[in-house]
């Protein structure tokens, strides 16, 4: 895993701040351009500040492009932000990283990957100390395919997180690490960094955050075919996570794609029948969907070919606003539509996930795809795995039935303090 105990230095500013005006072709995106760069010169140059930003009077045409930018979006802490030129010396770092963080967020939540890049570092670059920022640089670069990147900002995020005792942004560094080292293939180094993720939250009494560790360990476990491990690793976030914690239902889900891969169709419907009812977004319900549409093919149902032509037309008609959740849903589709050999249908599906795949720059998923479309065009039907023998598996398939079933997504464990609208990585 290396040695946190050495916290490297945050990496250079290698990336084209012009992304954002492509981006945000706006005043809007003007302004924002503007301000990633003053904050980072503002982080970089602390001695030269008052040279720096000292500037003449400014005209009236920039005190009205940056009254158009507020007014696109009035939510953006963008007058906090701009204070490292009006009043540098006056500048609260705390404050700066966080308005910093804010249009981070926004910028992921609007599809900006650019703006949200540059704001996360800009923020990190702030605040130096800040292991929250740091790990939230790492993500991001590394969704974006940046893996050197991402590396440099996780190794940061978890030495600073350690060296302040911050037991949750410890998990999260470990938990990024983690999945950039599976996307990498380095599935052992992944390993540990999720068994340290899970130790980390666990110990410390976030039992939430463990799970949500020992979950994402159970999607690698799936996605590398080691399914007798994936159980183990799903009766872990079951007994960690809380009752009504928001993304139980997903983790149910992803069971139930274990359960598929394992050959239990039966046990697998049933699960996501349940899991069906308890989610709320409507593009998550349509995954699902999907996915129970491969436990019924799987189960020989002869209703299958009825229920895909339904499962199609609901992709179809309902814009999903997620590529990776429509991605998602047209693999699972076209998984089971090959089990129904309508081979014209699977080809198109996982051809169109694919495209959006590649447009997102997962790797990961591309090459799962890639494979996937391969194999439909060879008009290739996997043998189902026999019903191998599982000690107490039905015992796991009940319990979580049962959960899902008292599971609320208004309600919250005794306890708990997690950060709305922020996954563990």
């Amino acid at each position: 895993m290396g040695d946190h105990h050495i916290i490297p230095e945050p990496p250079g500013w290698p990336r084209a701040d012009a992304g954002i005006l492509a981006e945000v072709p706006t005043t809007l995106g003007l302004v924002l351009w503007q301000a990633a760069r003053h904050v980072r010169d503002w982080a970089a140059q602390p001695e030269a500040r008052p040279a720096l930003f000292h500037p003449p009077p400014r005209p009236a045409w920039v005190a009205a492009k940056r009254a158009e930018a507020r007014a696109l979006a009035p939510g953006l802490p963008l007058d906090r932000i701009l204070d490292v030129t009006a009043a540098p010396l006056g500048v609260e770092p705390r404050a700066l990283a966080e308005a910093c963080r804010q249009v981070a967020l926004w910028g992921e939540e609007h599809g900006h990957r650019e703006v949200a890049i540059h704001f996360a570092e800009a923020g990190a670059l702030a605040a130096p100390w800040d292991a929250r920022l740091a790990n939230l640089a790492g993500r991001l670069t590394r969704n974006a395919g940046d893996y050197h990147r991402a590396e440099l900002w996780l190794e940061r995020g978890i030495g600073l997180a350690r060296e302040r005792h911050d037991y949750v942004e410890h998990a999260r560094g470990h938990l990024g690490m983690a999945l950039l080292c599976k996307l990498l293939r380095r599935d052992k180094r992944a390993r540990k960094h999720f068994h340290a993720a899970a130790v980390t939250a666990q110990k410390s009494g976030r039992e939430w955050l463990a799970a949500e560790a020992e979950h994402d360990l159970l999607a690698m476990m799936i996605e590398r075919g080691y399914l007798a491990s994936g159980y183990i690793h799903a009766r872990r976030a079951l007994k960690w996570y809380p009752k009504h914690h928001p993304r139980f239902p997903l983790f149910a889900a992803d069971f139930a794609c274990l359960l598929i891969r394992d050959g239990k169709y039966a046990d697998a419907s049933a699960v996501l029948s349940a899991a069906r009812e308890a989610v709320q977004d409507p593009a998550q319900r349509i995954v699902i969907q999907a996915l129970h549409l491969r436990a019924v093919v799987g189960v020989g149902d002869p209703l299958s070919l009825t229920v895909a032509r339904e499962v199609e037309q609901v992709i179809e008609e309902q814009a999903i606003e997620s590529a990776a959740l429509e991605a998602a849903a047209r693999f699972h589709l076209a998984e089971a539509e090959r089990g129904l050999q309508r081979w014209k249908e699977a080809e198109e599906n996982a051809r169109v996930a694919l495209g959006i795949a590649t447009k997102r720059r997962d790797t990961e998923f591309q090459r799962v795809l890639a494979e996937l479309l391969e194999e439909v065009q060879a008009r290739y039907v996997p043998v189902p795995p026999g019903e191998l023998p599982r000690p107490g598996v039905a015992e796991l398939v009940e319990a979580i039935g049962e959960r899902l079933v008292r599971w609320s997504p208004t309600r919250r464990g005794r306890g708990r303090s997690i950060p709305d609208g922020e996954w563990a990585a």
